[in-house]
């Protein structure tokens, strides 16, 4: 797998100058893949590439929050609350010590080949002030009119209620046996939700953990800052730390917010059912298509047989055979 992905690497290197490949997972996998780091340099080098890493960090106590929520929500259908998931450190697969990881990764690539960003919407540059515009002046571009904004894919948390609720399904022992079916109905459903009445600002820390846990990420964050961004104030993320509302479960919109999900299921399900109504209209029309080609074929050997039959019985075959049977007599 990895030849071709590198095999179909080299081909593009051939017809354009610059290659940009984008994938959030590098961060955390890279380290359980053997030699990576080493094996990419090579490889890009054969190419007679050059790297440019391209690196957005994201404050440690927001970014947990987050994977938290994506536990919740997707795949991983964890049961545990926030505080349980936190102190059994879930969130140890991803490296959050970022001076130390940066450091390994410099170590291959150099460290004037990362180009560091911070996740932060006051620290995003160009012209929009926004993760696109940001993105682009990291590699030499600009956001203009030519880029198409219409289509653009969001990978929304859970909100509200939406995120208790996820939790209890999860926990359904024949639920968590069977495909996570309602982890896309459940973000529909919160979606809509949060459209037609935004939920408020929350957080899962409270402000006193908030500082406590960033506390010992502070000496990291601190040597980033001055090392890799040449801030010497050693302040790598700008936004304040504020007393935000702690979530609370909402009884007076359960009711609601479960008839949205309900709502949701339902019509995937449908979807589901007319894509199999669908496609077992098609397989009929192409058993009837095939029944039809083979009585043709069946008609066209009755045919033959007729004509063959009709031919054995002609005086010419009556002729040849008494000659054929007086000949084997003498």
């Amino acid at each position: 797998m990895q030849n071709k992905a590198f095999s179909v690497l080299e081909e593009k290197a051939k017809q354009f100058e610059n290659i940009i490949l984008t994938d959030e997972e590098i961060w955390q996998y890279c380290d359980t893949i053997p030699d990576f780091w080493k094996i990419l340099k090579e490889r890009f080098r054969g190419m007679n590439c050059d790297v440019k890493l391209i690196v957005y960090l994201r404050r440690q106590d927001l970014l947990v929050e987050s994977l938290w929520n994506q536990w919740v929500k997707s795949f991983y259908k964890t049961t545990r609350t926030f505080a349980q998931w936190v102190k059994a450190k879930r969130y140890s697969y991803y490296p959050l010590d970022y001076y130390a990881h940066l450091n390994k990764i410099a170590g291959y690539m150099g460290k004037e080949n990362i180009l560091l960003r911070v996740y932060e919407k006051n620290a995003f540059m160009g012209k929009e002030k926004s993760i696109f515009s940001d993105f682009l002046e990291a590699v030499g571009l600009s956001l203009t009119e030519e880029y198409d904004m219409e289509n653009i894919s969001s990978n929304n948390g859970l909100r509200g209620n939406f995120i208790e609720l996820k939790r209890q399904i999860n926990s359904i022992p024949e639920y968590r046996q069977m495909e996570d079916f309602l982890r896309r109905p459940v973000l529909h459903a919160s979606n809509h939700v949060n459209n037609l009445d935004p939920s408020p600002n929350t957080t899962m820390f409270t402000l006193e953990n908030r500082m406590s846990f960033m506390e010992q990420f502070r000496e990291s964050n601190e040597r980033v800052a001055r090392e890799y961004l040449g801030r010497e104030n050693g302040v790598l993320f700008l936004e304040e730390m504020k007393e935000i509302p702690i979530w609370e479960w909402n009884g007076d919109q359960a009711n609601r917010d479960l008839l949205v999900i309900m709502g949701e299921a339902f019509c995937a399900q449908e979807q589901t059912l007319i894509q199999q109504r669908d496609s077992i209209r098609r397989l009929e029309n192409s058993m009837k298509t095939v029944q039809n080609r083979v009585n043709a074929q069946q008609n066209t050997i009755r045919s033959m047989e007729a004509e063959m039959n009709s031919m054995y019985n002609s005086s010419i075959f009556r002729a040849y055979r008494k000659i054929r049977n007086a000949l084997k007599g003498s």
